[in-house]
């Protein structure tokens, strides 16, 4: 993932939770994330900084087997 794609899913993020805080209010939306992808980028210190103040809550998915390894909030 590249800070084009963290930028993209960031204002896709923002749309989604400002939509369900107006029609499903007690929902909360997470990002999901592939293991690989958050080992290799989002452990980078500049991301987990963007990451932190933007409160993203994450999944952390291993793909090969579909299966959640973590979820941080």
């Amino acid at each position: 993932m590249l800070f084009y794609d963290l930028k993209e899913a960031l204002g896709q993020y923002d749309i989604y939770r400002y939509v369900l805080e107006e029609t499903a209010p007690d929902r909360k939306l997470y990002v999901a994330v592939s293991a690989i992808a958050y080992k290799s980028f989002f452990t980078q210190d500049v991301i987990q900084l963007i990451v932190n103040r933007h409160q993203l809550p994450l999944i952390i998915v291993n793909t090969e087997v579909e299966e959640i390894v973590q979820w941080i909030n």
